[in-house]
C-alpha cells in the first residue's frame, strides 16, 4: 500500500532531499541581492524565504538555483535570515538556511545630471563655457566630492545641490567634459559592495562643448 501510495504522489523511495549546498550571496552595486545554490537531486522546485523577525519576502515554486532580489527591497544596514528550501515530494523537503549581511547591502548608485550648458563663443581661447551639475541619490543622505576631467571642482555636495563648472573652454569640433563623483569620508550611504568593489567607479556623465564660431 505505502508503495501504491509513493507512486500515486510521486515519491521516490529511493530518493532523500538533500539540504542546498553551496550557497552564494552577491550584492549588486544597485541594491540588488543575488542568491544561489547547488541544484538538489530530485528537487521539483525550489522555496525562499526572507525574514528580519517577520517575514519580508517569499519565492515559491522556483525551478531554477539562482534567484535575484530587486533593488530597493532589502534595506542597507539591515540584517536578513534567508532559508532555501528543496522540494523533493509531498512531505519530502530540505532546507539551507543562511544570512544576508546588512553592511553589504548597497545603496541604489547615484545619478549625475548635467544642464544649463553654456558653449563659449571663440575656439581655445575664450573661457566662458560653463554647466550646472545636479547629483541626486535614493535619500541615503551622502556628500560628494564632483571632479571634471579628474580635478576636484566642488566638496561637501550633497543630492540635489547645484554645482556650477566655469571658466571652460572648447576646440574647433568640441571639447568633451567627463563629470565623476566620490563619497566623502563619513558618508552614510553604502557604495562598496562584498567583493570590496567601488559602486560609484562606474558613476558619470559628460557634455560636449562647442564654439559657437569656429
Amino acid at each position: 500500500l505505502s508503495f501504491v501510495m509513493a507512486l500515486f504522489f510521486g515519491l521516490n523511495l529511493n530518493a532523500q532531499c538533500t539540504p542546498p549546498a553551496n550557497v552564494d550571496v552577491f550584492y549588486g552595486c544597485d541594491g540588488a541581492v543575488t542568491l544561489s545554490w547547488n541544484a538538489v537531486p530530485d528537487a521539483q522546485s525550489y522555496t525562499v524565504d526572507i525574514e528580519n523577525g517577520a517575514p519580508v519576502v517569499d519565492f515559491v515554486n522556483m525551478v531554477t538555483t539562482t534567484l535575484t532580489i530587486e533593488p530597493g527591497t532589502l534595506t542597507p544596514g539591515t540584517t536578513y535570515q534567508f532559508a532555501i528550501t528543496a522540494n523533493c515530494g509531498v512531505s519530502d523537503v530540505s532546507s539551507t538556511q543562511g544570512t544576508i549581511t546588512g553592511a553589504d547591502i548597497t545603496n541604489a548608485q547615484p545619478m549625475i545630471a548635467i544642464s544649463n550648458v553654456t558653449s563659449p563663443y571663440c575656439p581655445d581661447i575664450d573661457a566662458t563655457g560653463e554647466f550646472d551639475v545636479v547629483i541626486t541619490d535614493d535619500g541615503c543622505g551622502g556628500t560628494y566630492e564632483v571632479f571634471v576631467d579628474g580635478a576636484s571642482v566642488a566638496t561637501g555636495v550633497a543630492s540635489g545641490d547645484v554645482t556650477t563648472v566655469s571658466g571652460l573652454t572648447a576646440a574647433v569640433g568640441g571639447t568633451e567634459y567627463v563629470v565623476t563623483i566620490e563619497a566623502e569620508a563619513g558618508n552614510t550611504c553604502n557604495y562598496t559592495n562584498s567583493d570590496g568593489g567601488n559602486c560609484l567607479d562606474n558613476v558619470s556623465a559628460s557634455t560636449t562643448l562647442t564654439p559657437q564660431d569656429n
